[in-house]
């Protein structure tokens, strides 16, 4: 069994830190994929980056994030409890030529059977 709501934190973040404070249209992808026997999720976003988020000092955009993060990664722990398998957060800083922030992309690998 998967723990419901691996991905939601993330989601959430893509859309509240990232793209509400972009000027203009904003993209969202989620693509799940199956490798192997493991699920990979990945959630990424063309909004501000983290950088900038953090700039603008939202003080729930840091409670919310850690603390989905956290979630996040123990429910991870109890997959790899269960499975004796060890499932992954990465989080990646999407730039452009120059070195400005373009997006954030997260990848989620969760172990199955």
């Amino acid at each position: 069994d998967i723990p419901p709501m691996l991905i939601q934190p993330f989601v959430e973040n893509a859309i509240w830190h990232g793209l509400h404070h972009k000027q203009g249209e904003g993209l969202l992808r989620v693509d799940i994929s199956l490798s192997g026997n493991d699920l990979i999720c990945v959630i990424e976003d063309d909004g501000v980056g983290r950088s900038t988020a953090a700039e603008m000092k939202s003080k729930s955009a840091t409670r919310d994030k850690s603390y989905g993060m956290d979630i996040t990664r123990r429910r991870l722990d109890i997959l790899e409890s269960k499975l004796n398998k060890e499932g992954k957060v990465e989080i990646t800083d999407l730039t452009d030529g120059n070195g400005s922030p373009t997006g954030t992309k997260v990848t989620i690998r969760i172990p199955l059977d």
